[in-house]
């Protein structure tokens, strides 16, 4: 079994402000709103390829899921000019539990059920 560790981090900025480089995380993260405005591009590709991202944009009260390993880039929106988010990371394992699997059994694939 897996041991899931729970991690907050919190981040505050401002208009401009790029919060993070293209990265991928090596855990599942929770994103909450919680003032302003934070602008996220996603990509569906792994670093290295060329491809346009997403672009998604949370504001106070939402919540964003990012899965592991998705590129994304993080940074403070224009309007209204600032940003406070909260960053749960969960299974910070690099091998989550979703996919492993016992001996002699297949990983399942996302939302398939035994």
């Amino acid at each position: 079994m897996t041991e899931t560790s729970p991690a907050l981090a919190s981040g505050i900025s401002a208009a401009g402000e790029e919060i993070t480089g293209r990265h991928q995380d090596t855990w599942y993260g929770a994103i909450v709103q919680i003032t302003g405005a934070t602008d996220w591009q996603i990509w569906d590709t792994p670093p290295g390829r060329t491809h346009d991202p997403a672009t998604v944009t949370t504001w106070a009260g939402d919540i964003l899921l990012i899965p592991w390993h998705l590129p994304h880039l993080v940074s403070t929106s224009a309007d209204p000019g600032h940003s406070t988010h909260l960053a749960f990371a969960l299974d910070r394992d690099a091998a989550p539990a979703s996919l492993t699997a016992p001996a002699g059994q297949q990983p399942l694939a996302p939302g398939s059920a035994r």
